[in-house]
């Protein structure tokens, strides 16, 4: 289903919507060149690169994407995710055959070692089993906006890695 045309506001409308990487990237990748600081491109890259990656394909179900990047800001700092990791992939990640590095594929799920453009990590994640308190968390305050003026509720982008 195609990621639906955004408020008048300039968010989503409420709910989960469904979409490729690829529908990301045409609707938010700023293929029309209005953002004149190429940020937009530069999270894009971060974002297609870290779904791609062997640690999310092998651990993560789907990913919730949000914050300004998914809005009508023509220069957003980040994108916001949730990695939705399938049922007991923190233990597999832990006390499987990677335990030695699960710290490090965590730091990479969420974030941690994107590229910095003006003090800001290109990716703000956090990874969270699904149905879990944090993913529960996490999920619902990503379908409203807790800074002042924004909205009180929007909606979100559910990618699909499995």
């Amino acid at each position: 289903m195609p990621i639906p045309l955004l408020r008048e506001d300039g968010w989503l409308p409420e709910g989960e919507h469904e979409c490729t990487i690829t529908e990301i990237r045409v609707t938010f990748g700023d293929t029309t060149g209005q953002d004149r600081t190429g940020k937009r491109q530069r999270i894009m890259t971060e974002l297609t690169a870290l779904l791609a990656s062997d640690v999310v394909t092998e651990f993560i179900d789907h990913v919730f994407v949000d914050g300004s990047f998914v809005s009508n800001k023509t220069s957003p700092n980040d994108v916001d995710i949730v990695l939705g990791m399938h049922a007991d992939g923190l233990q597999s990640l832990l006390f499987g055959g990677l335990a030695e590095q699960a710290t490090s594929i965590l730091a990479k799920m969420e974030g941690k070692l994107s590229e910095r453009v003006d003090g800001h990590k290109l990716i703000n994640g956090f990874a969270a089993e699904i149905g879990d308190e944090k993913y529960e968390r996490m999920r619902a305050l990503f379908k409203g906006d807790t800074r002042q003026g924004g909205p009180k509720v929007k909606g979100v982008l559910k990618v699909l890695i499995r």
